[in-house]
């Protein structure tokens, strides 16, 4: 399995070198627009484009049927690619940090706020949704016509997700659910990233488990 997630970082390499000038990009634009969660767009937006690169290139090049004559099984297939996606999270986050520093550094005219934790958070929960829909039909469909539309259907609804909701937030504040959200986010910070968490985290396993059904039963 541990193979398998380093074959996709060696695949990635060349990805890695062009989000950096990319992060830069989301960095300024998006921290100025949404100073909220600006670095989690960003770093979703870096990572859904890891996790969805590897997938359409295997299936460009019909990498399945090398990958399921290697002595692996297909439970660890599945396993590797649900783990290497917070590796890519992860590499979104410190690559919009590091555009972050290296911004209010530099002579340009920003002066950018720096990452916090709920970006963090932001980005795992966005990330979690993005895998936990897209592997199970990535392996059901497997059609580069069908994994293409899923791209920019589902890139574009969770990108903009959060903005959606601040922006919905923001023109019905005397709405008494959005009231009582903002009243429990002031007295317990911690409850509403502690929920998307754990939401996220149930959808992922139901989402992995119905993946190893679809790909354990599928010929390639």
């Amino acid at each position: 399995m541990y193979r398998l997630i380093y074959k996709d970082i060696r695949l990635l390499i060349n990805y890695f070198i062009v989000a950096m000038p990319i992060s830069i990009f989301f960095v300024i634009v998006f921290t100025r627009v949404y100073p909220g969660f600006g670095y989690a767009m960003g770093a979703f937006g870096i990572a859904a484009m890891f996790v969805i690169a590897i997938p359409s290139m295997e299936a460009r090049n019909h990498s399945e049927t090398i990958i399921n004559s290697l002595p692996v099984l297909r439970t660890e297939i599945v396993r590797a690619k649900y783990l290497v996606a917070f590796l890519y999270a992860a590499s979104g986050l410190l690559m919009m940090a590091s555009a972050g520093w290296l911004v209010n550094i530099s002579p340009l005219p920003f002066n950018l706020p720096y990452m916090n934790w709920k970006s963090v958070i932001i980005t795992l929960i966005l990330v979690s949704i993005l895998i936990s829909i897209y592997y199970p039909l990535f392996y059901r469909f497997y059609n580069q016509v069908v994994i293409f539309l899923i791209n920019i259907v589902l890139f574009q609804l969770l990108f903009f997700f959060p903005s959606f909701i601040s922006d919905y937030m923001n023109g019905h504040i005397d709405n008494s659910l959005v009231q009582q959200l903002l009243q429990l986010y002031l007295y317990t910070p911690w409850s509403l990233p502690l929920l998307g968490i754990t939401s996220a985290c149930l959808f992922l396993v139901v989402s992995y488990l119905f993946t190893i059904k679809i790909y354990t039963a599928k010929d390639f």
